[in-house]
């Protein structure tokens, strides 16, 4: 099996290889904004954008992702006010990211993990660093 496939062993005993490329399952255009936005305002913006996840940013470099996992956790579990929390209070960090070379590793490690609670993955790009 090479280092782009995906391999399932599920309880059946059967594998299954899906030759695949990080391109494929990759969002490229990335939403960011910066730390000091109201929670409000970020739930506001995934919905506009479509998305589940939003890059935070401090000075202009990632600083932690804020989830649709973090807002129902933080937010409304908790029941506080979504117009004065800052993203910087509830978003997950630190942001874990990688190079796309080590992508299908860890890639491979979710998709036969089921216990794992990472649920996103971001890849380094140049102006994280």
């Amino acid at each position: 099996m090479s280092g782009n496939e995906v391999e399932d062993d599920s309880e059946s005993g059967q594998k299954i290889s899906i030759p695949i490329k990080a391109e494929d399952v990759m969002v490229r255009e990335v939403v960011t904004l910066d730390e000091n936005v109201s929670a409000k305002k970020a739930a506001e913006i995934m919905a506009q954008e479509g998305v589940s996840a939003i890059i935070a940013t401090s000075e202009g470099k990632a600083a932690g992702i804020l989830t649709e996992r973090d807002i129902l956790k933080r937010i409304v579990a908790e029941d506080k006010n979504s117009k004065k929390t800052r993203v910087k209070e509830i978003m997950s960090k630190p942001l874990v990211t990688m190079p796309q070379a080590r992508v299908w590793r860890r890639l491979r490690i979710l998709c036969l993990r089921k216990k794992s609670k990472t649920s996103r993955l971001s890849m380094r790009a140049a102006w994280w660093v």
